[in-house]
């Protein structure tokens, strides 16, 4: 399943313009954070050539696992703030994204109808269960108050 990751969107106002190891035109490119080196995301991020924009990509977890510099401050600083990014995704991605979450859903609602087959099953036997202890006590009722009528009647006859 994919998952968001923090990613930058580079521009220049030239075409060819090289930074860190980039070649940068006017049209934006979208580099995850954790595909650079501190050193070349500090690099990019003070150019005043390049216009700079924060987002999120969608990678599965094989693309993260190739990411080199996943567990590096920038990346981490950039992580808790990844909720605020607007995702930066082809239509191919969102398509396997909106897949994956589908079938999430999916799952998720047949394990809520499973668990509420499972509640209408116990309610069936609480139900049950309150209609033999009504006609226990329905029926101890009756016979408590037939003991003392018998009593009374025995002691009237005599007997």
């Amino acid at each position: 399943m994919s998952k968001l990751h923090p990613a930058i969107k580079v521009a220049s106002c030239q075409e060819g313009f090289r930074r860190a190891g980039y070649t940068f035109g006017t049209k934006p490119k979208t580099i995850a954070l954790a595909a650079l080196h501190p050193h070349a995301y500090a690099a990019i991020r003070e150019d005043q050539s390049l216009v700079v924009v924060d987002t999120a990509i969608a990678l599965n977890q094989e693309e993260a696992a190739a990411l080199a510099h996943a567990d590096a401050p920038h990346v981490i600083a950039a992580q808790a703030n990844a909720c605020a990014y607007v995702p930066d995704v082809s239509e191919n991605t969102q398509r396997e994204t909106l897949a994956d979450l589908e079938a999430e859903l999916n799952a998720r609602a047949k394990q809520i109808t499973t668990q509420e087959a499972e509640l209408q099953r116990k309610a069936a036997q609480l139900d049950a269960r309150e209609g033999e202890l009504l006609a226990r006590e329905k029926a101890l009722k009756s016979s408590s108050d037939a003991t003392p009528a018998a009593l009374k009647h025995a002691k009237v006859s005599g007997k």
